[in-house]
Protein backbone atom coordinates (compact mmCIF):
# COMPACT_ATOMS: atom_id res chain seq x y z
CA UNK A 1 0.00 0.00 0.00
CA UNK A 2 2.76 2.31 -1.31
CA UNK A 3 4.56 1.79 2.91
CA UNK A 4 7.43 -0.33 1.75
CA UNK A 5 10.49 1.33 1.17
CA UNK A 6 13.51 -0.20 -0.35
CA UNK A 7 17.02 1.21 1.24
CA UNK A 8 20.55 0.44 -0.43
CA UNK A 9 23.65 0.28 1.99
CA UNK A 10 26.49 0.74 -0.10
CA UNK A 11 26.92 0.64 -4.42
CA UNK A 12 24.68 -1.13 -5.68
CA UNK A 13 26.71 -2.09 -8.32
CA UNK A 14 24.61 -3.97 -11.11
CA UNK A 15 21.14 -2.41 -10.16
CA UNK A 16 20.52 1.30 -10.92
CA UNK A 17 20.02 3.75 -7.79
CA UNK A 18 16.92 4.23 -8.92
CA UNK A 19 15.28 1.41 -8.06
CA UNK A 20 15.54 2.32 -4.59
CA UNK A 21 14.21 4.83 -2.63
CA UNK A 22 17.22 5.43 -0.59
CA UNK A 23 21.21 4.90 -1.52
CA UNK A 24 23.60 5.43 1.50
CA UNK A 25 27.08 5.46 0.06
CA UNK A 26 30.24 6.34 0.85
CA UNK A 27 32.21 9.57 0.01
CA UNK A 28 35.01 7.82 -1.15
CA UNK A 29 33.09 5.54 -4.28
CA UNK A 30 33.07 8.96 -6.19
CA UNK A 31 29.38 8.09 -7.43
CA UNK A 32 27.32 10.99 -8.81
CA UNK A 33 24.82 12.47 -6.69
CA UNK A 34 21.17 12.04 -6.89
CA UNK A 35 17.98 13.33 -5.21
CA UNK A 36 18.04 9.51 -3.54
CA UNK A 37 21.73 9.21 -2.66
CA UNK A 38 23.29 9.94 0.71
CA UNK A 39 26.54 9.94 0.87
CA UNK A 40 28.77 9.43 4.49
CA UNK A 41 32.50 9.20 5.23
CA UNK A 42 34.23 5.11 5.62
CA UNK A 43 32.25 2.53 6.57
CA UNK A 44 29.33 1.42 8.40
CA UNK A 45 29.78 -0.78 11.42
CA UNK A 46 28.73 -2.23 14.73
CA UNK A 47 31.22 -0.12 16.90
CA UNK A 48 29.56 2.08 19.19
CA UNK A 49 30.40 3.27 22.93
CA UNK A 50 28.35 0.27 24.92
CA UNK A 51 30.55 -2.61 22.79
CA UNK A 52 33.64 -0.58 23.42
CA UNK A 53 32.82 0.10 27.39
CA UNK A 54 31.69 -3.80 27.17
CA UNK A 55 35.24 -4.81 25.58
CA UNK A 56 37.64 -2.73 27.54
CA UNK A 57 36.10 -4.15 31.27
CA UNK A 58 36.43 -7.53 29.35
CA UNK A 59 40.02 -8.04 28.46
CA UNK A 60 41.66 -5.08 30.70
CA UNK A 61 42.91 -7.69 32.77
CA UNK A 62 44.97 -9.02 29.68
CA UNK A 63 47.12 -5.73 28.97
CA UNK A 64 47.97 -4.96 32.61
CA UNK A 65 51.01 -5.83 31.86
CA UNK A 66 51.21 -3.28 28.93
CA UNK A 67 51.86 0.43 30.52
CA UNK A 68 50.33 3.67 29.36
CA UNK A 69 50.24 5.35 26.91
CA UNK A 70 49.09 2.23 25.29
CA UNK A 71 49.05 2.41 21.43
CA UNK A 72 46.84 0.08 19.23
CA UNK A 73 48.32 -1.01 16.20
CA UNK A 74 45.59 -2.25 13.91
CA UNK A 75 47.97 -3.72 10.90
CA UNK A 76 46.29 -5.19 7.57
CA UNK A 77 47.83 -6.43 4.50
CA UNK A 78 48.04 -6.23 0.78
CA UNK A 79 44.83 -6.02 -1.55
CA UNK A 80 43.69 -6.87 -4.58
CA UNK A 81 45.37 -3.49 -6.29
CA UNK A 82 48.36 -2.92 -3.79
CA UNK A 83 51.16 -5.19 -1.96
CA UNK A 84 51.79 -4.97 1.87
CA UNK A 85 55.31 -5.59 1.11
CA UNK A 86 57.73 -6.82 4.24
CA UNK A 87 59.83 -3.34 3.79
CA UNK A 88 56.25 -1.33 4.56
CA UNK A 89 56.13 -3.85 7.58
CA UNK A 90 59.77 -3.23 8.72
CA UNK A 91 59.41 0.41 8.55
CA UNK A 92 55.82 0.56 10.56
CA UNK A 93 57.25 -1.79 13.27
CA UNK A 94 60.46 0.37 13.75
CA UNK A 95 58.53 3.73 13.94
CA UNK A 96 56.11 2.56 16.28
CA UNK A 97 58.64 0.75 18.66
CA UNK A 98 60.68 4.49 18.95
CA UNK A 99 57.04 5.88 19.36
CA UNK A 100 56.11 3.96 22.15
CA UNK A 101 59.32 3.19 23.89
CA UNK A 102 60.37 7.33 23.96
CA UNK A 103 56.77 7.56 25.77
CA UNK A 104 58.08 4.32 28.12
CA UNK A 105 54.73 3.39 26.84
CA UNK A 106 53.30 -0.24 25.39
CA UNK A 107 52.02 -1.75 22.21
CA UNK A 108 48.63 -3.52 21.61
CA UNK A 109 48.70 -5.34 17.96
CA UNK A 110 45.85 -7.17 16.09
CA UNK A 111 46.74 -8.55 12.74
CA UNK A 112 44.04 -9.32 10.18
CA UNK A 113 43.41 -11.83 7.86
CA UNK A 114 44.86 -10.63 5.31
CA UNK A 115 48.39 -10.16 7.48
CA UNK A 116 50.69 -12.21 5.39
CA UNK A 117 52.83 -14.15 7.65
CA UNK A 118 56.20 -12.28 6.21
CA UNK A 119 54.52 -9.50 6.56
CA UNK A 120 53.76 -10.13 10.26
CA UNK A 121 57.46 -11.34 11.16
CA UNK A 122 59.06 -8.50 9.51
CA UNK A 123 57.27 -5.72 11.99
CA UNK A 124 57.52 -8.08 15.23
CA UNK A 125 61.27 -7.86 14.48
CA UNK A 126 61.17 -4.43 15.21
CA UNK A 127 59.08 -4.51 18.18
CA UNK A 128 61.31 -4.25 21.70
CA UNK A 129 58.96 -2.75 24.02
CA UNK A 130 56.21 -4.29 26.07
CA UNK A 131 53.05 -5.64 23.81
CA UNK A 132 50.37 -7.76 23.70
CA UNK A 133 49.90 -9.73 19.80
CA UNK A 134 47.17 -11.16 18.55
CA UNK A 135 47.20 -12.77 15.65
CA UNK A 136 44.10 -13.41 13.91
CA UNK A 137 42.04 -16.29 13.25
CA UNK A 138 38.48 -17.12 13.03
CA UNK A 139 38.23 -19.88 15.58
CA UNK A 140 40.20 -17.80 18.45
CA UNK A 141 38.67 -14.94 21.29
CA UNK A 142 39.46 -11.62 19.61
CA UNK A 143 40.29 -8.77 21.63
CA UNK A 144 40.53 -6.36 18.62
CA UNK A 145 37.73 -3.87 20.21
CA UNK A 146 38.82 -4.33 23.02
CA UNK A 147 42.05 -3.31 21.99
CA UNK A 148 40.04 -0.23 20.68
CA UNK A 149 38.94 0.68 23.37
CA UNK A 150 42.00 0.37 25.76
CA UNK A 151 43.92 2.55 23.16
CA UNK A 152 45.41 5.73 24.12
CA UNK A 153 46.47 6.29 20.58
CA UNK A 154 45.42 4.18 17.52
CA UNK A 155 47.51 3.53 14.47
CA UNK A 156 46.02 1.73 11.51
CA UNK A 157 47.19 0.75 8.48
CA UNK A 158 45.32 2.77 5.45
CA UNK A 159 43.92 0.09 2.85
CA UNK A 160 41.62 -0.86 5.13
CA UNK A 161 38.86 1.40 4.78
CA UNK A 162 36.36 -0.71 8.05
CA UNK A 163 39.67 -0.43 10.18
CA UNK A 164 40.23 3.45 9.59
CA UNK A 165 36.66 3.78 10.47
CA UNK A 166 36.59 1.42 12.97
CA UNK A 167 39.15 3.31 14.59
CA UNK A 168 37.65 6.81 14.45
CA UNK A 169 34.43 5.93 16.60
CA UNK A 170 36.75 5.53 19.59
CA UNK A 171 38.15 8.12 21.97
CA UNK A 172 41.85 7.32 21.02
CA UNK A 173 43.58 10.03 18.73
CA UNK A 174 44.20 8.28 14.98
CA UNK A 175 47.25 8.33 12.65
CA UNK A 176 46.97 6.42 9.51
CA UNK A 177 50.07 4.26 7.89
CA UNK A 178 49.17 5.24 4.50
CA UNK A 179 52.89 4.59 1.99
CA UNK A 180 51.95 5.58 -1.78
CA UNK A 181 52.85 1.96 -2.93
CA UNK A 182 50.01 0.55 -0.65
CA UNK A 183 46.92 3.02 -1.27
CA UNK A 184 44.49 3.25 -4.12
CA UNK A 185 43.12 6.80 -5.00
CA UNK A 186 39.61 5.61 -3.41
CA UNK A 187 41.70 4.87 -0.17
CA UNK A 188 43.22 8.45 -0.38
CA UNK A 189 39.75 10.06 -0.83
CA UNK A 190 39.06 8.86 2.48
CA UNK A 191 41.89 10.11 4.20
CA UNK A 192 41.98 12.80 3.43
CA UNK A 193 37.95 13.19 4.24
CA UNK A 194 39.48 11.77 7.39
CA UNK A 195 42.15 14.43 8.19
CA UNK A 196 39.46 17.65 6.68
CA UNK A 197 36.94 16.63 9.11
CA UNK A 198 39.27 16.12 12.17
CA UNK A 199 38.47 12.10 12.35
CA UNK A 200 42.58 11.06 11.81
CA UNK A 201 46.03 12.39 10.84
CA UNK A 202 49.02 11.03 8.97
CA UNK A 203 51.40 9.03 10.83
CA UNK A 204 54.38 11.01 10.01
CA UNK A 205 56.18 12.10 13.78
CA UNK A 206 55.51 12.06 16.75
CA UNK A 207 51.71 11.19 18.32
CA UNK A 208 49.72 14.00 19.24
CA UNK A 209 46.78 14.13 21.57
CA UNK A 210 43.84 15.14 19.35
CA UNK A 211 40.44 16.42 20.22
CA UNK A 212 38.10 15.15 17.90
CA UNK A 213 34.55 14.10 17.31
CA UNK A 214 33.55 10.39 17.07
CA UNK A 215 32.94 8.87 13.68
CA UNK A 216 29.60 6.78 13.20
CA UNK A 217 28.67 6.47 10.28
CA UNK A 218 25.80 3.91 10.73
CA UNK A 219 24.42 6.04 13.32
CA UNK A 220 24.36 9.29 10.60
CA UNK A 221 22.50 7.01 7.70
CA UNK A 222 20.31 5.57 10.51
CA UNK A 223 18.75 9.39 11.56
CA UNK A 224 18.78 9.89 7.62
CA UNK A 225 16.40 7.27 7.35
CA UNK A 226 14.20 8.39 10.03
CA UNK A 227 14.20 11.67 8.87
CA UNK A 228 13.43 11.11 4.82
CA UNK A 229 11.62 7.34 5.29
CA UNK A 230 9.43 7.45 8.56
Amino acid sequence: NGYTKNVQLMNPGYFDHSHFDLVAIPKHDGIMKATNIVQFIGAPHTISRKVLHEASERWENSVNHILHPRITVLLGGSTLRRKFTAQMATELGRHVNNLAKDKNGGLMISTSRRTELHVQNAFMREITVPYELFVWGPEKDNPYIGFLGLADSIIVTGESVSMCSEACATRASVFIYAPSALITKKHARLHDELYEGGYASPLMGALKEMGRKRLNSADDIAKIIRKKLM
